[in-house]
């Protein structure tokens, strides 16, 4: 079904809804569900404040997040997305691009509003 992806990046309920299963609840599960996608390339499962886990040929990798205290997920998704595709494009393997990406979803849960909350480079700055 998802042959020629590069990523498909799921939360565990959307992977749920795209192999027809319910919520997996462990990570053996999930890794189970997502390699039933038939993805080319890597599945990348958002878990929350848990970070992400990459099921990617036969390695799985858990990614964790950052500990913060979340005030608003409204744009969690969208901002671990956008530097995903964004560290994907510039060449990062697919590790350091889900690290980036949960450490830019991990700001983005400390700040109320949807696009007003998505952090600048400068914002992930060390």
């Amino acid at each position: 079904m998802y042959e020629a992806a590069r990523a498909v990046v799921p939360n565990r309920g959307e992977l749920a809804q795209l192999t027809g299963l319910p919520v997996a609840t462990t990570n053996d599960g999930l890794v189970d569900q997502a390699r039933l996608l038939g993805c080319s390339g890597a599945v990348i499962i958002t878990l929350g404040p848990d970070g992400a886990l990459i099921v990617e040929h036969d390695q799985v990798v858990a990614v964790p997040a950052r500990r913060v205290d979340a005030i608003d997920t409204t744009a969690a998704g969208d901002s671990f997305c956008g530097a995903l595709a964004d560290a994907l494009v510039g060449g990062a393997s697919t590790r350091d691009a889900v690290a980036w990406a949960t450490r830019a979803a991990s700001v983005t849960v400390t700040r109320r509003g949807a696009q007003v909350s998505l952090p600048t480079r400068a914002d992930l700055a060390d």
